[in-house]
Formats: structure tokens, C-alpha cells, sequence
């Protein structure tokens, strides 16, 4: 096993201008570069199946529908503020975290008009499997719920065929609905009814990939779809704000420890990888 490689914590044009270079995709949340694994049948086959029904149904509708390769732009609070008060989305200069979406919906026309990252989302779709269910349930719900025009949140649990359906209410408070296997997937924010038949269409009931993690340790023991790696940061000492983030979305544990591009492990051991050589250092120039 290598032992983890730790980088101190970039700023956020750092990471725009880092991974601009970089052949695979990365996440940023807190000053952390996240690195985004490559997806297996049953995940890509899942993100395809509720794209492509978004994309159908949508079609003509003035809202636009990205799979997994489109950035997501979360502002933080500060940044947040002064960007209503300039009227410039970002005006702080690209704070925040910065994500990758399974799916993601957005209506809005200044998302229309940016090439790059979206900022204003309609509803966002994640896969999850046991590897990223953690990172997906507390580090991204309190990041998603942050933003004003997300109406709807979708984590779909691979392994246990089930859906946990995040809606802002009328009265702008978060509401959590189960989504059981058999159960349509109820889009009120784009008005679509998805069938469990189509959600699920192509997936094998049982893959042999999740088998192992149902026996055993409940690790995949393998590459999952968007399975994570940390390339930089300490996750032994998370800051305050991540801390808080964390708590407010259900974690029973404040600090998501964000498993690695997977070798099989066991459980109780320590997750560790060789980070990329070319991540810059914080306030180092990225190029």
C-alpha cells in the first residue's frame, strides 16, 4: 500500500486552471482537488437511462440536460452575496466548490449563455454506489442545497435499487422522499413520471460487481462509477466551515473521508494513492 500524498490546499483559480490541463475530471470542495474515477456499465447505464428521459421530455422546452461531463459552480456564501449585489454571477472570482453532476437540468438563461460551468441548476441527479454514498449524501447535499434555483436533488443507491428524492418545498424548506425499487421517480421540478421499468432498464438485478460488497466489508473493492481519490488537502483536520456543512446534511460523521481509485481493500484499513505530480501548490501559479 503507498502512503497518501498530501498537497496543501489550492484556491479555486488554482484548480480552474489546473484541471483546464488535466486529461480526467476533478471536483473541488473546501480547497480540496477530488478526482473523479472512470464509471462501470451499471452506473453509465443508470445516468444514461434518466438523461436520456430528461432530454426527451424537455425537448422544445427552453431547459437543457448534461450528463456528467458539464461543471457544476457552487458559490459560498460570500461569494453568493456579492454576486447578487453586482448583478455578475461568480463577481468574487470563482470561489466555492466545483462539481460534476450525474445529471443535471438547468432552465435558467444566464446557464445558457456560460460554456464552461453552470451555476443555477433546476434539478441534479447523482448515482451512487457504496463507495460514494457518503460523499454524495453529506459532502454534495449541503453543497446543492445552497443553491437558490435547485428545486430537486436525486441520489439513486445502485446497490440497494433505491432513490432518496430531495424537494424544496413552496415554502422553501427541504423535504426527503424514498423512492422504493418498484416505485416511479416523480420529477415535479420538470414535470416527468419516470417508470422504475425505465429507470432501470439494462441493469442487471444482481451485478457481479456489488455482490462482493453486499458479502464482505460493504467496499466495492473496485472502481466504482465516479469512485474518488483525494489528490489534495488533509482530511485529518477539516476546517470549521466543511465541518458545519457536513453536520447540517445528516453526517453522522463531520468529515467525509473520501475513499481512493480502488484496489480491493479490507475494512478498517487506511484508503491511499499516489497524487498526480503536476498539482500545483496554493498561490503557486497554476501553469
Amino acid at each position: 500500500m503507498t502512503s497518501l500524498h498530501r498537497k496543501r490546499l489550492m484556491t479555486a483559480d488554482d484548480y480552474l486552471a489546473w484541471e483546464a490541463r488535466q486529461p480526467t475530471k476533478h471536483e473541488f470542495v473546501d480547497g480540496t482537488v477530488i478526482e473523479m474515477a472512470g464509471a462501470e456499465d451499471h452506473h453509465v447505464t443508470v445516468v444514461l437511462n434518466v438523461a436520456l428521459a430528461l432530454k426527451r421530455h424537455l425537448q422544445g422546452k427552453g431547459c437543457r440536460t448534461y450528463a456528467s461531463d458539464r461543471r457544476l459552480h457552487v458559490a459560498d456564501a460570500r461569494t453568493h452575496s456579492a454576486s447578487h449585489a453586482s448583478g455578475t454571477p461568480g463577481a468574487t472570482g470563482g470561489e466555492g466548490a466545483y462539481f460534476y453532476p450525474d445529471v443535471m437540468v438547468t432552465c435558467h438563461p444566464d446557464d445558457h449563455a456560460t460554456r464552461l460551468s453552470k451555476s443555477r441548476p433546476t434539478l441534479l441527479v447523482e448515482v451512487s454506489s457504496p463507495s460514494t454514498r457518503q460523499y454524495d449524501r453529506a459532502t454534495k447535499l449541503a453543497h446543492y442545497r445552497r443553491i437558490e434555483a435547485l428545486q430537486e436533488y436525486v441520489l439513486i443507491d445502485l446497490m440497494r435499487r433505491v432513490s432518496d428524492l430531495h424537494r424544496r418545498s413552496a415554502a422553501g424548506h427541504w423535504e426527503t422522499l424514498l423512492v422504493q425499487p418498484d416505485q416511479p421517480l416523480v420529477l415535479k421540478s420538470v414535470g416527468l413520471h419516470l417508470a422504475a421499468n425505465d429507470l432501470w432498464a439494462d441493469v442487471d438485478p444482481a451485478p457481479s460487481t456489488l455482490r462482493g460488497a453486499a458479502r464482505g466489508s460493504g467496499l466495492s473493492g473496485r472502481t466504482d462509477g465516479a469512485a474518488l481519490a483525494v489528490l489534495a488537502g488533509n482530511t485529518d483536520h477539516p476546517t470549521d466551515d466543511t465541518t458545519a456543512a457536513e453536520t447540517a446534511a445528516g453526517s453522522s460523521t463531520p468529515r467525509v473521508t473520501l475513499p481512493l481509485r480502488s484496489v480491493a481493500r479490507q475494512a478498517g484499513s487506511e484508503a491511499c494513492h499516489q497524487a498526480p505530480s503536476e498539482a500545483p501548490q496554493a498561490g503557486s501559479p497554476a501553469g
